[in-house]
Parts: structure tokens; sequence; C-alpha cells
């Protein structure tokens, strides 16, 4: 590789603004932390970092304290629910930890900004010709948006990215500067992303199934609020393991390291195309919120998608008190790690549903979270889960994957009454409440509690699957970027939903045995098309189950969400098996 002589690695180090004054003593740390860490990878060759400041650049934008409080409002607000831990470094923001959130925001909204911040690395690439960019914090910003303008492939073309402590992937960065959409860097040799899930500046994971990036996880928490330094990045095991060792391999045995695409399609992926998460719980540890049907629920989804191909072991399932919020989460991720054009990706959720206000995950209550309700929730971030988490996973994968996600869950609450049908939704205990509704004075009543961004009006509602966080920007301006930046937007599956925002989701005995009405309703009208080989939309779908739950007396419409082209196309599964097999025999 040309620009990797045998002689040296050269590196060229971009941190983000403030406190990196040209020549300071963070170059010798970073420096420092980079030669260890190769020499423990085994390099034979020397080290020379270089380093590209952009504290000049940022320094003629000034930024007021009422500045740097409405940055942390924006980055906050996206964050809460997420796995992300921009709530918490609000909360124990040191002046830099704002001033940073503060310099995010002013260069997400300032083109002229970008521009000369995009200059400046560009002209220190040409300069040092480094063999990889090492980007963090903002600094990661600044290169990500160098390498994604329309003249900046070439800047990293054959070179390694790495970013770390990194906002690229935050929910209000992403949707502002990127329309929602992580691009991958076909012309990097290769992109690592070092994620470390304690850091509280703001940062995020990014899924992004592309043949030349991996995020490495690179756990620590040290003395301090933020966890948040390049040191602890760049000497970290895992990046020397994953990212350092790498190139020093690669130096001398390149041939083993140049894998082509095919090569590099994930394990699950190489070994099936269709894969399905089915979770339901009706035994919850308060007897008042037991359910009947949930688990029935998961058996029929289960039959419905093995009558129409799906192999045994294509289907995963959680059950009652293994459907905590952390295995929902984990059996997520590998249900759309790696996801692809041609995949067929199914999640099934049957239990409660709840809203949550905002407030009570750290935030303000100008926005209601739809939230699934696992087996071990208590109305914390921890044991929920929300949109935002949901679609961290789902928003940046290939457009040409097939993910329909159900939804038997009420979405705005409810409480289970004895004698009266069960309803899969839960209303909050008064702390929580208390978030949502507010003192009249004039009335001598608590009422609910309007939207500060729009008075008089209710909170928004961030409904579960649809990346609300990601669509910040205005319709028109979402779209100019979408062309500009040459995508379609945040990746969006098709989303079936028991029922409407204030509806309640009912259970249905069918005989003796009890199921969610809506997922009864579902698989009988889905069984009976691909009997008859009728071909059958979402939306016809929607509307023959919407018959049948008014015909039970329940006043739950179902609703549903997708792309268009989805929507209005033939369902695509359950596939007719059958006949697969008697073409072949005949």
């Amino acid at each position: 590789m040309a620009r990797m002589p045998k002689n040296e690695f050269v590196l060229l180090a971009v941190p983000g603004t403030g406190l990196h004054p040209p020549g300071g003593a963070w170059e010798a740390d970073w420096r420092d932390a980079l030669e260890t860490a190769f020499a423990a990878a085994g390099a034979a060759a020397q080290v020379r970092v270089e380093f590209a400041s952009l504290d000049d650049v940022f320094a003629a934008y000034d930024l007021t304290f009422w500045d740097t409080l409405a940055a942390l409002g924006k980055l906050g607000a996206s964050a809460a629910g997420a796995p992300l831990r921009g709530a918490r470094g609000a909360r124990g923001a040191a002046a830099n930890l704002r001033w940073t959130a503060g310099m995010v925001v002013q260069w997400v909204a300032d083109e002229s900004l970008r521009a000369a911040a995009r200059a400046r690395l560009t002209q220190r690439i040409a300069q040092v010709a480094p063999d990889a960019v090492l980007a963090h914090s903002l600094g990661s910003l600044v290169a990500y948006d160098t390498f994604t303008a329309p003249a900046g492939a070439d800047a990293i073309r054959d070179r390694i990215f790495v970013s770390l402590g990194s906002q690229i992937g935050h929910p209000f960065v992403a949707g502002t500067f990127a329309a929602g959409r992580i691009q991958p860097l076909p012309a990097a040799r290769h992109w690592y992303h070092l994620y470390n899930e304690e850091d509280a500046v703001f940062t995020a994971e990014i899924h992004l199934a592309a043949n030349n990036f991996d995020q490495v996880l690179t756990p620590f928490d040290v003395a301090g609020i933020a966890d948040h330094a390049a040191v602890s990045y760049l000497g970290h095991p895992a990046a020397c393991d994953a990212v350092w060792s790498r190139m020093v391999m690669e130096r001398g045995r390149p041939a083993l390291f140049c894998r082509a695409p095919s090569e590099r399609t994930p394990a699950q992926a190489r070994g099936s195309r269709r894969l399905a998460l089915l979770v339901g719980i009706n035994d919850y540890p308060d007897e008042s919120m037991r359910l009947a049907g949930c688990v029935n629920d998961v058996f029929l989804m289960s039959a419905l998608l093995q009558e129409g191909g799906y192999e045994p072991d294509e289907i995963r399932v959680l059950l009652d008190e293994r459907a905590t919020a952390h295995e929902i989460a984990a059996r997520l991720d590998w249900l759309l790690d790696g996801a692809r054009d041609g995949d067929e990706r199914v999640f099934y959720y049957s239990g409660h549903g709840a809203q949550v206000p905002a407030g009570a995950l750290g935030e303000g209550a100008d926005r209601l979270d739809e939230t699934l309700v696992p087996w071990d929730f208590d109305w914390t971030s921890e044991h929920a889960y929300t949109d935002d988490a949901f679609h961290q996973l789902y928003s940046q994968i290939d457009y040409g994957c097939r993910f329909l996600a159900v939804f038997d869950c009420c979405h705005s609450g409810g409480l289970t009454r004895a004698g009266a049908p069960r309803i899969r939704g839960i209303n909050p205990p008064d702390d929580i409440r208390h978030a949502t509704i507010r003192w009249s004075r004039k009335d001598q009543m608590w009422l609910p509690r309007t939207s500060a961004a729009a008075p008089g009006t209710p909170p928004a509602r961030r409904p579960l699957g649809q990346a609300r966080a990601l669509r910040v920007l205005p319709v028109a301006d979402y779209y100019a970027l979408r062309a500009q930046r040459g995508h379609e937007g945040p990746f969006m599956p098709v989303l079936l939903y028991a029922c409407r925002e204030n509806e309640f989701a009912f259970e249905y005995c069918h005989g003796s045995v009890t199921h969610g009405a809506f997922t009864y309703s579902l698989v009988k009208n889905l069984r009976q098309h691909a009997a008859a080989r009728r071909t059958f939309t979402y939306l016809d779908l929607r509307e023959q189950v919407a018959r049948e739950l008014r015909a039970l007396g329940h006043e739950q419409q179902p609703e549903i969400a997708g792309p268009e082209v989805r929507l209005s196309g033939a369902i695509p599964f359950p596939a007719r098996r059958g006949r697969k097999r008697r073409a072949a025999r005949g």
C-alpha cells in the first residue's frame, strides 16, 4: 500500500474542540497512548502522530450561556430513553462538557462553520498523507462530514478512519445534518467506531451494515463524570485487538486482510436470511398486571412463520421472566445485526404497553414515549424499551431488507379490571403521572399538561418504531437534505399496531384458549389468504382485522405504518412452502 511505508505508521489525530491548543500537553498524551498501543500490538515500525487542531476554526463562533443550555436541551431531549448517556451528561456536565454540547449544536446548524472545518481537515490530510485518521468527539463529526461531502471521498480513499467518543449516531445530530441516515464510507479502507456506553458526552452506537465498517465496544469507567477521554479509547485493549493489531498484521501480510464484500457477511446471515424474534409476557411480577394470552400468541405466531417456510432454529422466543429489558434489547440486536438487502426479519411483541412522560426519563414533559413493558419494567429508562432504543438498531439497515414489527399491546395505557376483558396496557403510578398534569388555580383542578414548545397542545407522542427522533427537520428541509446526501432517509420497517394511541388492546377467548384479539385475527386472516393463494396487502390485512375486532365489540382500531411501497404491495410471507415442494417434485 503506497501510503503505508515499511518504516512507519502515519496517524492524523483530530481532537474535539476546546482545551486542545496546538502543542499542548494533550498532544503528548495522545502520542504516548498510541505509541504504547502499537507497541503492544507488536509494531516494529515507527509510529508518527500528527495533529489537526480545530480550536481556532471554532473560536470565531462565540457561545453564550443560554446557547449552551439550549444545546443541552436539544441533545438531551433526543437521548432520553435511548441507550445513550445524554441525559446523564446534561445533569452532571462540567463547563467544558456544556461548551462541547453547544459547539456540536452550533456545528450542526451552521454550514459556514462546517465548510471551514472541512477545509481545514482536508488541508491537513493532504499535508500529512496519513495511513489512518483518528477523530474524537466533535472532531469525528468534522471528519465524517468531510468524507461524505461531494468532494470528500478522496480525503479518506484507501485510508483507515477511526471515530471515538463520537456523536455521529446521536438522533439530533444525525437527524439534523444527515437527514437521519448514516452513510458508509466506500472509499475508506476501513471505518472503526469505538463506542463506550458510559461516555456521557452524547455519544451513540452506529449500526451500519457495510463491508468495511466495524463497531468496537470499548467500555471504561474512569474517575470523573464524562468517561470521554480520548486516551482511554486509544489505549483500550479492545481497540488494540480490533484496530491497531490489525493494522500491524496488515502491514506484514496484506493479502490476508483484503476480504471481498461477500466474505464479510455476518455469521448469522450466512446461515439464514430469515430470522424472527417473538416476545410474550403473561406473568408480570405484579399480579394485577398479569395477562393470559401472550404466551399463546407467541406459539401461534411461531406456527404461522413455520407454515410459511421459517425453520425452527430461525425463530427465537422470550417468555415471561426471561423477557427483561436487557434480554429484549440483546435479542433485538441479534435479530437486526447485519441485516442486508433481501433479508427478512420479524419482531413480534405481546404484552403490556405504556406511554412514559419524558420527564420520568430525566427530561421535560413535552413528549410521551411509547414503550414496551418488559417483565422487569419499573418506569425507568433502564427497564423500558422505547423508540429511541429501537431505531438505533434498524434505522441504518439496507433499504432492501424486509422487516416487519408487530405490537399487540396498548400504547396509551389502561388498567386490567376483574370481570372485564383484559387490556394490554398499564397506567403510570402517581409520581410518574405528575409529569403529565398541572394544577389549575382558576379551575381548582389537575389538568393535562401542554407542550411548552407549542402552548395549548398536548405533549408530542413518539410512537414505537417510527424513528421520529431522526426526522427533526421541517418536511421540506428534510426532503431537500435527503436529496443532497443521496439517500432515502432512515430505514422504515412495516409496523402493525393492535390499536390507536388512545385505545386499548383486548384479549380474546377462543373457546377456552386466550389470545390477543388482534393477534388471533391477524394470524387467521393471513392463513386464509395463504390457503386461497390470493394477493393480500398490509392495508388489506389491517382493514379485515379491524372489521373482525369491531364484530367482537372491541373499540380497537389497528394501525399501520411503513413505506408506501411495502404497505400497498403483496405481503411476502407466509410463503407457500407446500407449493414450492410440489414444484420441486414436478
